[in-house]
């Protein structure tokens, strides 16, 4: 089997990410010089990303890759440290060697027995409705790419810390846009002020922050409020708990989980530079 631009592919996969309006090709191939003379891994994953029928400006990318079978075929162990992102021509020509990205492990991974994750990318500039860009993450095997590159520096990441706000322990992720503070207990926001300083949510541990006040922060999850035995999230609340799965620089990850099995909840937070994403997984 060969892919498009006539390298073996190993493995192919396609993904649509209908939430950030692009469609994603994950191909896997060896050795190609034509296009990996300039880098030093031997190995690369092809990454085409194709816009939607919006224009974008500087979007970071999801691109899931599991590297496992591919590895099961050469000697060594994935080398997480040996991760480059490239962008490249059509015609697989580099022509940006330094794409700023991270590596969310998947849960459970393992270097020799589950090496999958979720590579996070900017792809920068203006990409045009309809636009196909090309990019590629090299890798390498344990041991085998001691001078490999390390990640770019990202100008203005995201960053996550802990502290408290309104007599909760919490976690403020700071992007570009935004500061928003997540309560850790109650596995949502309690306050999320933007660039120019406004406040758009706003729990208060007050008289007022109700179900049906006017500072309840989001979301406000409710199965059955009414019944002790059941749980739901809402800033304020303190029955849930929360992990932090990935902290940047180009995306932070929160999951929070609560409930009895009967009534469980599961929910992953997702904060971009210009955007958050909440999925119930759950």
């Amino acid at each position: 089997m060969m892919n498009k631009r006539g390298f073996p592919a190993v493995s192919a996969r396609v993904v649509a990410l209908l939430a950030t309006a692009f469609c994603l090709t994950v191909a896997l191939f060896g050795t190609a010089p034509a296009r990996a003379q300039a880098l030093l891994q031997q190995y690369q994953v092809d990454i085409d990303v194709q816009a939607g029928s919006a224009d974008r400006q500087d979007r970071v990318i999801d691109a899931p890759v599991d590297l496992t079978a591919f590895l099961a075929g050469v000697p060594g162990d994935l080398d997480p440290t040996s991760l480059q992102v490239v962008e490249t021509d059509s015609g697989g020509t580099i022509t940006d060697f330094a794409v700023p990205f991270q590596f969310d492990p998947a849960d459970g991974f393992d270097p020799a027995t589950n090496a999958a994750g979720t590579v996070v990318f900017l792809m920068d500039g203006t990409t045009t409705a309809g636009q196909t860009r090309y990019f590629q993450l090299a890798f390498d095997v344990a041991g085998a790419c001691p001078d490999c590159p390390a990640p770019p520096i990202v100008s203005n990441p995201d960053s996550v810390d802990s502290h408290t706000y309104q007599n909760q322990d919490t976690f403020e992720i700071d992007t570009p846009r935004a500061t928003s503070l997540y309560h850790r207990q109650g596995g949502g926001l309690a306050c999320l002020i933007d660039g120019d300083a406004l406040d758009w949510i706003s729990f208060r541990d007050g008289p007022g922050s109700g179900a049906a006040g006017e500072f309840r922060g989001i979301p406000n999850l409710v199965f059955d409020a009414g019944v002790a035995s059941k749980r739901f999230f809402h800033p304020g609340f303190t029955n849930a708990t929360t992990r932090l799965v990935s902290s940047g620089p180009l995306k932070v990850t929160l999951r929070s989980e609560a409930g009895t099995p009967d009534n469980f909840w599961d929910v992953r937070w997702e904060f971009y530079p210009d955007h958050a994403r909440l999925t119930i997984l759950s």
